[in-house]
């Protein structure tokens, strides 16, 4: 039985052709189709699968994506790749990449926003403080 995975000195993780293989098999892509996704000549995937080179596991972790799943790690349990590349959450809802792609500027600007008003309601508590110690120190 070949191992799946292997470390090279580098610290780099390779994936084992057979492996590969399968995943893109599996994905239902054809060599031209996995090529393209990965932005490589379909020499360089024969080449691959062959053997000739080594498989980086970035090129795996694609393929699988497209194959329907995802890579498993922490939190993703559920989520999956569907046509067109929609990312599916767990309850069916779809996100295509525009939309993630503007979700980025969403929370940017609700932190922008939440510094604001935080400095404002620290502004506006300090000045009340002040403006309740004046009326009472007037009633004395």
């Amino acid at each position: 039985m070949t191992k799946r995975l292997s470390r090279r000195r580098s610290g780099r993780i390779l994936i084992d052709r057979e492996t590969f293989y399968l995943e893109r098999r599996t994905a239902g892509m054809t060599r031209k189709e996995a090529a393209h996704v990965l932005g490589v000549t379909v020499r360089t995937l024969r080449n691959w699968e062959n053997g000739a080179y080594k498989i980086p596991y970035s090129a795996f972790k694609l393929i699988r994506l497209h194959a329907g799943g995802i890579v498993h790690a922490p939190g993703w349990d559920g989520w999956r790749f569907g046509a067109g590349g929609a990312l599916f959450a767990p309850d069916g809802r779809s996100f295509k990449s525009w939309e993630l792609y503007h979700l980025r500027h969403v929370f940017s600007m609700a932190e922008h926003f939440r510094k604001l008003h935080s400095g404002r309601r620290e502004a506006a508590s300090a000045g009340g403080a002040a403006q309740r110690l004046h009326l009472v120190g007037a009633a004395a």
